[in-house]
């Protein structure tokens, strides 16, 4: 009879273990869940952030009348940088469980694309007349 209930205890202790243990197997999913939605918001925040210094940067560029090519093209590296992120970012939201809803932004992207190549065509047209004028100049003397 002992032998019994002590198996019906260690029975009944096994099951309330097992439930346990699956409520904070619960609880970790959760917020391992919850660490990944912050992780992208955040991540969201330091894209914004940057492309905001990237646009100063840029406004910055086209009223120093001495900029150069290498200037811009060195924007251009950073925003393509940022695009990668932006990837890696969309990647990593369809991994959650319940994905957030990113603004989509594939038209800007190709906006800005498209307004920094102009730029860097705009100055290299800039270095090739200022240079012609040094060599007119040049000619002159």
């Amino acid at each position: 009879m002992a032998d019994k209930l002590n198996k019906e205890d260690l029975v009944k202790k096994a099951k309330e273990l097992a439930q346990q243990n699956k409520q904070q197997q619960r609880s970790l999913e959760k917020t391992l869940e919850l660490v990944k939605r912050f992780y992208v918001e955040q991540k969201t925040m330091q894209i914004a952030n940057k492309i905001d210094e990237l646009a100063k940067k840029q406004e910055a560029l086209e009223k120093n009348p001495e900029a150069n090519i290498e200037a811009q093209k060195e924007i251009k590296k950073e925003f393509n940088a940022i695009k990668k992120e932006l990837e890696e970012l969309n990647k990593d939201n369809e991994k959650l469980k319940d994905p957030m809803e990113l603004p989509d932004v594939e038209d800007e992207k190709e906006d800005v694309d498209n307004e920094l190549n102009k730029s860097e065509e705009n100055l290299k047209n800039n270095n090739k007349k200022e240079a012609k004028k040094a060599r007119s100049n040049h000619r002159k003397k």
